[in-house]
């Protein structure tokens, strides 16, 4: 781990369109609010489609109260990606392989899809750049037990195409520190698009490229970056989320916990920092969100409970849905003045 950090800057990088404008605004106003010096963080926004009046709009809510972290555009045609495959309809996503490019002075980056919250300063990610690596990432294993919908089509591909790659050295590509200089050198743009050329039905265009391209030089992040909110609070401390495909603007109800404690704090955040009310915050009208948190709260006492009796300590079942609530050091990320402190 590195040492000699202190007066690097970190280079946040996000892609986006139209679509997930808002998205893209809240994680990196996030990055900021945590940041220990924000104006040691520099947000560069890969522009895929934003008019600028969605542009003035962005870069005026990041600098609000922390006028000297820098924000930067970088437009980006899409036109580019033709016949590639859209991820929930949005070729964004494969903006992150021209960043090298996009930041020639730059040596490194941290990426983070839209759907990510900051739950800890950004800039202690400066000490885990590492040379000898081309990504350092989220291990898609530590989400434990990896869902088989994520694991079977992967692997399956994988072994058909790869062979020799193993499915523990794979990272999720939505929250990554990139080596910019070892992208250069090595030519990874180059190699992802003919990666594409050859597999143009590959099951995660761009994640799978980065990973195939990229193996055998990759790492894992700290436990905590980019954990997957389902997995996120049965760690000591979540750092970062990354919500992947969960619906932030609408999230659903779910029958044994109601609305989540991972779902919670955004909603939280985005309340709180943004001054944006529960239903454009989520599209859940106020009265429903607050009965569902309560029924969140109920059943964590149930769960609690039943946890503590003998015959049922060891079922596992019991353990997983426990990780969906936050306790312990965690539990400060749904308190009123978490998003005050750095």
């Amino acid at each position: 781990m590195r040492t000699d950090t202190a007066s690097e800057k970190l280079h946040l990088v996000y892609a986006t369109d139209r679509g997930y404008r808002f998205l893209a605004m809240v994680s990196a106003k996030s990055a900021i609010c945590k940041a220990s010096q924000p104006e040691r963080l520099v947000v560069h926004l890969l522009d895929c489609g934003l008019t600028d009046e969605d542009w003035a709009t962005f870069s005026d809510t990041l600098r609000k109260g922390a006028e000297a972290v820098e924000v930067r555009r970088h437009q980006v045609s899409t036109e580019q990606f033709g016949g590639f495959t859209a991820w929930k309809g949005s070729f964004a996503a494969y903006a992150r392989l021209y960043v090298a490019e996009l930041l020639p002075e730059e040596r490194w980056c941290l990426y983070a899809d839209c759907d990510t919250l900051f739950l800890d300063d950004p800039l202690k990610l400066l000490a885990e750049c590492d040379p000898a690596v081309a990504l350092k990432g989220y291990w898609i294993w530590y989400d434990k037990p990896c869902k088989p919908w994520v694991r079977d089509p992967v692997e399956s591909w994988l072994a058909e195409h790869c062979p020799g790659m193993d499915f523990s050295q794979y990272l999720n590509s939505g929250f990554l520190l990139m080596n910019l200089d070892w992208w250069r050198e090595h030519r990874l743009m180059e190699r992802c698009l003919d990666f594409f050329r050859r597999f143009p039905k590959v099951p995660w265009p761009d994640e799978m490229a980065l990973n195939a391209v990229c193996h055998g030089h990759v790492a894992g992040l700290p436990e905590g970056w980019g954990a997957f909110p389902d997995y996120a609070f049965s760690l000591p401390r979540a750092r970062s989320i990354h919500y992947v495909c969960s619906v932030l603007n609408a999230p659903k109800f779910k029958r044994f916990w109601g609305y989540d404690d991972a779902t919670a704090v955004w909603v939280n955040f985005v309340r709180s920092v943004l001054g944006v009310p529960v239903r454009q915050a989520c599209g859940v009208p106020g009265w429903k969100w607050a009965l569902g948190r309560a029924y969140n709260h109920l059943f964590r006492a149930a769960i609690a409970t039943l946890r503590g009796l003998p015959g049922l300590r060891r079922w596992r079942r019991l353990d997983n849905v426990a990780a969906l609530f936050a306790r312990g050091e965690n539990r400060r990320a749904l308190s009123a003045g978490f998003w005050g402190a750095r």
